[in-house]
């Protein structure tokens, strides 16, 4: 996590990665403990030390059976990454390699080590190189199903062809997002405003390189605002949905964020959540590239 976060903020300096600090507990603290503060700090990992600080285990809640989360995640991989250029020209985009691992495999990591294992991974350009390399998912200590689309489905039309009951939220989320969200966050938030779908938005900030003029109706000069900062709002692809809003998408192409406007439209409850945490969108070469470059 602090290696993640130093590259995302650009900061290479070991001095500044390296936590000085860090939180631990002693060695032969009971496993309810262990578990009540890691909810607590919203942490994975919890380093034992003796009395003089001398590091004796790491308590883990990736291997603790009870942590493992009852939600489905379904990654979008099917797309044909055309924005890509030649990098995708023979192989998908969430395959691209982010340092040494695939992007895809990036994201199954993220969210099994938060005790999310059951994956389906909808497949469709070159569906067999993704297929081939994950498998059912053993190696990475996951349970993976696949989706294939046989035409273009658009970026959410292939969960219609979803034919398992799911008893519990599902989570969908964009197969070229690299993100450090803490999961749950959104889930609790969901339940707790009995959503049927929720979103996850960003602010971003875009500074207009002119002044702005203001003047009434006679044309009249009002005011002019030098180079204003424009703050908006971003679909970032990842999304919380009930089972049974799945009825609503139709066996055809359709885009996810289509299912928030027909949610509106027949007075489905839908929510947005906002996510400060580090996301970056690699659906851009440049954005590839940039975060490639930092991993070298």
């Amino acid at each position: 996590g602090d290696l993640r976060r130093a590259l995302l903020n650009d900061n290479f300096s070991l001095k500044r990665i390296i936590n000085y600090d860090p939180i631990t507990m002693p060695y032969g603290s009971s496993q309810d403990k262990i578990l009540k503060k890691l909810k607590t700090i919203y942490r994975n990992n919890m380093p034992l030390v003796d009395k003089n600080n001398k590091l004796v285990e790491v308590v883990s809640l990736e291997n603790i059976n009870f942590n493992v989360k009852p939600n489905w995640v379904c990654i979008m991989a099917g797309g044909l990454g055309k924005r890509m250029g030649e990098l995708t020209k023979a192989i998908p985009k969430p395959m691209l390699t982010l340092g040494t691992k695939p992007i895809l495999e990036h994201i199954i990591n993220h969210f099994s080590s938060q005790g999310f294992k059951k994956f389906l991974i909808s497949t469709g350009y070159k569906a067999s190189i993704i297929k081939d390399f994950f498998k059912n998912g053993k190696e990475w200590g996951v349970h993976i199903e696949y989706i294939t689309e046989k035409e273009r489905m658009g970026t959410g039309g292939s969960l219609s062809l979803l034919n398992k009951k799911f008893d519990n939220p599902i989570i969908i989320a964009n197969g070229d997002i690299i993100t450090s969200l803490n999961v749950q966050k959104v889930i609790n938030f969901h339940k707790k405003e009995n959503a049927h779908a929720t979103m996850c938005i960003r602010k971003k900030t875009f500074t207009i390189p002119f002044g702005l003029v203001d003047f009434d109706k006679k044309n009249n000069f009002k005011s002019i605002n030098e180079k204003p900062n424009l703050e908006y709002y971003i679909n970032c692809g990842i999304y919380i949905l009930n089972p049974e809003i799945l009825k609503i998408v139709p066996k055809s192409h359709f885009d996810l964020p289509l299912l928030f406007s027909k949610s509106k439209k027949n007075k489905i409850k839908s929510k947005v959540f906002e996510i400060t945490d580090k996301w970056v969108d690699l659906g851009y070469p440049q954005e590839y590239h940039k975060l490639n470059d930092k991993l070298d």
